[in-house]
Formats: C-alpha cells, sequence, structure tokens
C-alpha cells in the first residue's frame, strides 16, 4: 500500500514522501517498512549547498596533490643542501688539512721558510752593521730570532710528541673499551646464563641435602633400636643370671669366714706380740735410766 505526502518547504519546493505499508496487516499504522522522499517528475535533483564539501570521490585528488607538493618542497631542500655543501667544500673544504698534522706541517713549513728566508737577511744586516762602531742592536735582533726558532722547533717537536701520544691512546682506549665490552658480555652472560645455572643446582643441592639428612636420620633411628635391642637382651640376660647367682649364695660365704677367722688369729697374734715387745722395751729403758741415773751420780760427785 503506498500513502503519498506531499509538503511544500520554503521557496515553493514540493516535496513528496511515499510511505508503504505491509499489506499482510491491513493496518496502516502497524507496520512502516519504509519511509523514502520521491523525486517529482521533470525535477532535476539539486546540487548540494554551498559550503558543504564535495562529493567523496574528491577526496583522493586532493591528497595526491598535497603529497607531489611535499615530495617537490623535500627534493629542493636537498637540493639547497648538497649545493651548499659542494660550494662551502669548493671555497674551504679542499683547502682544510687534517688537524693531525695542520698544525705541524705548518711550524715546519714557517720554521723552513724563516731559516731560508729570513735569517739570512737578519744575518746580512747585523754583518753589515758590525763594520761600524755599532752593530750591537742588529747582531741580538738576529740572535733573538734564532733563539725563538728554536724555541719553535722545540714546540713543534712537542706536538710531534703529542700527537704520537694521541696515536697511541687510541688503540689503547680501543682495547679497554674491548675490554669493557667484553666483561659486560660475561657479566650479561653470567647474569642470563650462570645465576640461573646456579639456581637450578642449588634446588639440587638442597633436594640431595634434604635426602642425605632423611638418610642420616633413618640410620641413626636404625642403629639406635638396634643397640637398645642389644643392650636390653644382654641386661636381661646379665641380670638373670646374677639374680639365680645371688639366690644360690648363702648369707654369708665361707670365703668370708675363713677370711675373717684368719684375720682374727692375726689379730690376737699381733696382740700379743706388740704386747711382748713393750713389755721388754720398757724393761731395757729402765735399766738404761738407771745407769743413766748412775753416770749423773757419779759426774757428780767427780766435780
Amino acid at each position: 500500500m503506498r500513502d503519498i505526502d506531499t509538503d511544500t518547504g520554503i521557496g515553493g519546493a514540493g516535496r513528496t514522501v511515499v510511505m508503504e505499508i505491509d499489506p499482510a496487516l491491513g493496518s496502516a499504522g502497524s507496520n512502516v517498512t519504509q519511509l523514502r522522499p520521491e523525486t517529482p517528475t521533470g525535477e532535476a535533483k539539486t546540487s548540494p549547498a554551498k559550503g558543504v564539501e564535495g562529493a567523496p570521490g574528491d577526496a583522493p585528488a586532493k591528497k595526491g596533490g598535497r603529497k607531489r607538493f611535499a615530495f617537490l618542497i623535500a627534493g629542493l631542500v636537498v637540493l639547497a643542501g648538497a649545493g651548499w655543501y659542494g660550494y662551502n667544500w669548493w671555497i674551504n673544504g679542499r683547502f682544510i688539512v687534517s688537524t693531525d698534522d695542520a698544525y705541524v706541517q705548518a711550524g715546519k713549513k714557517f720554521v723552513d721558510d724563516y731559516r731560508a728566508n729570513e735569517l739570512p737577511k737578519l744575518k746580512a744586516v747585523a754583518d753589515k752593521a758590525g763594520g761600524d762602531a755599532g752593530g750591537t742592536l742588529e747582531a741580538q735582533t738576529y740572535q733573538d730570532a734564532v733563539q725563538a726558532l728554536d724555541r719553535l722547533e722545540k714546540r713543534v717537536f712537542y706536538l710531534v710528541q703529542a700527537r704520537q701520544l694521541g696515536i697511541q691512546q687510541l688503540p689503547q682506549i680501543r682495547i679497554v673499551q674491548s675490554g669493557d665490552e667484553t666483561l659486560i658480555e660475561n657479566l650479561q652472560a653470567t647474569s642470563a646464563l650462570t645465576v640461573p645455572a646456579w639456581k637450578q643446582k642449588m634446588v639440587i643441592l638442597l633436594g640431595l641435602t634434604n635426602q642425605k639428612s632423611a638418610l642420616e636420620l633413618q640410620k641413626t633411628v636404625t642403629d639406635a633400636t638396634n643397640e637398645m635391642i642389644r643392650q636390653t637382651s644382654k641386661m636381661m640376660k646379665d641380670q638373670a643370671i646374677s639374680i639365680e647367682e645371688q639366690a644360690q649364695r648363702g648369707i654369708v660365704d665361707v670365703e668370708t669366714l675363713a677370711q675373717a677367722n684368719r684375720d682374727l688369729i692375726d689379730t690376737v697374734q699381733g696382740v700379743l706380740k706388740v704386747q711382748q715387745e713393750g713389755r721388754q722395751k720398757r724393761a731395757d729403758a729402765e735399766k738404761q735410766m738407771d745407769q743413766m741415773t748412775l753416770d749423773l751420780k757419779k759426774a757428780l760427785t767427780q766435780s
């Protein structure tokens, strides 16, 4: 079903709206399938309004133009730089001497030129003035020039030595840099390879250490168990035998009674012997004291 609605806009231009309705539902407001404008017959499509961008096909053309313009500017810059470099080399660059020998060659050239040209002139002036009464100033001027030239030669020689030191220093620096790079590579290898290997070996070592500890503990427990069983059985055997032996003994052993009897007899005999010796000693002592008394009286009567 088609429903046509005509709307008159600004400027009297007509716009027709066609609304299509699904006839299967039988209601105009129940299912609107499409709403689109319809251009009146004979009316040409209007161009976009002023100020709105053109068709999408214009964008690639503008982008291509911008790229060509950028390439043109870059080419001009490169050509300008190349031209400036060539001009600078032609004016100055081809006359520049390497700094390794520039000062040395300049000093040597000045010394040679001065010795070949200026010194003979000063010598001639000094010799010419030497015939007069004066001439001392000219001679001193010549001598000053000779000394200054000698000092300049020494300074050129110092530059040669400094250049040689610089030449030697370059490989030394390279050697140090190479050593640093080697050390850095070794450290990187250590960090990337050795340390992880250490970690792995430490894990294995810890596992083996724990395994060894567990093995030693198991061995210790087993040895302690065996030793305990041996000690228990030995102690039980010894104690059982000792108990039975003690049960079979009397109250006092016969050997003990015999030893006691012997000791008693020895005691009685010893006491009697000591008493007899004591009596003999006392008798001898009395005799000695009687003799001492007689000897004393005799000594007193003689005086």
